[in-house]
């Protein structure tokens, strides 16, 4: 980010791209910049595509919302829902896992560290799955579409999410409900920690600094601080190096609502409404697919 020239600076496979912050939708300027043909064969030598230049690729983005945490304005968090491929420890393979990342919207960066970067982001893996009988969980770990279905508690928020699964013998869809209680508790659990020679994740057991890493600016527990950039060099250190939480986000009932395979189709989107019935109330769910829109009832 320039702020002095409104400009944000984007970088991507081959490309620089600069945006104009005060409008979008104006075409970027963009700049040819390939990898060196030294940067090609240090790829090579590390058994890596050289088409890919050694990078992680970019998350991919599925939805975002703005929630609040608590009666303070101020501690309202922008939660991101995305997927991303990530490699397991042996760095041989790669997984695609859906997440849940939450920023605070008065994130400026800090001062000193994460200079115009988020000092307030963490994120946690989000969960679809069916065990089955003999113990081994099959996943659906391809997050298409989330729907919020709020309420005037926002802790009772529910998040109806649909998945798909990226298996190469296992084709289907899945709709899992999450409580936004739930989701928070995870937030506010242990923060995941990297030990060993393989990096295994471990539940962080030293001492966290204050206030907590994630914790909003001008808020109920940080009244006193008006931006990220008052926040103690431990706790921006803390979050550069621990931004994924330990624990996973879980379903309902840890299982989905509603599972299809078998069908030359998927679920691709989701919509919720609450209705009244002369036997209760119901969430009737609007499923759309490649094919036709179906509904379900529960």
């Amino acid at each position: 980010m320039d702020e002095d020239q409104d400009r944000i600076y984007v970088g991507s496979k081959d490309h620089i791209l600069s945006l104009n912050i005060n409008n979008i939708s104006q075409e970027p300027l963009s700049v040819f910049w390939p990898a060196s043909a030294v940067k090609v064969e240090e790829c090579k030598m590390a058994g890596k595509d050289p088409t890919s230049l050694c990078f992680i690729p970019e998350p991919m983005f599925v939805d975002a919302h703005v929630i609040p945490d608590g009666t303070d304005p101020n501690d309202a968090k922008v939660y991101f829902f995305f997927k991303e491929k990530l490699t397991d420890n042996s760095r041989s393979t790669k997984h695609i896992h859906s997440m849940i990342a939450r920023i605070c919207p008065n994130d400026t960066g800090g001062l000193r560290s994460l200079v115009n970067k988020w000092t307030t982001f963490l994120k946690a893996r989000l969960v679809c799955s069916v065990t089955d009988e003999d113990g081994p969980e099959t996943h659906f770990d391809e997050l298409e579409d989330v729907f919020l279905l709020e309420t005037d508690n926002p802790r009772t928020t529910l998040v109806y999410g649909i998945f798909t699964t990226s298996s190469s013998v296992f084709k289907g869809s899945a709709v899992c409900v999450y409580h936004l209680s739930d989701i928070q508790t995870v937030f506010n659990g242990p923060f995941a920690h990297k030990e060993g020679p393989n990096h295994q994740l471990i539940s962080y057991q030293g001492r966290i600094p204050y206030p907590r890493p994630g914790t909003c600016p001008g808020g109920a527990f940080t009244p006193n601080m008006r931006t990220t950039k008052e926040f103690p060099d431990d706790v921006v250190t803390f979050i550069r190096n621990h931004p994924l939480m330990y624990n996973s986000i879980y379903p309902v009932h840890r299982r989905p609502l509603i599972v299809r395979i078998g069908t030359d189709y998927k679920y691709t989107k989701i919509a919720v409404d609450r209705v009244n019935a002369a036997d209760g109330r119901y969430h009737v769910l609007f499923l759309g697919t490649g094919k036709y829109l179906n509904s379900n009832y529960t």
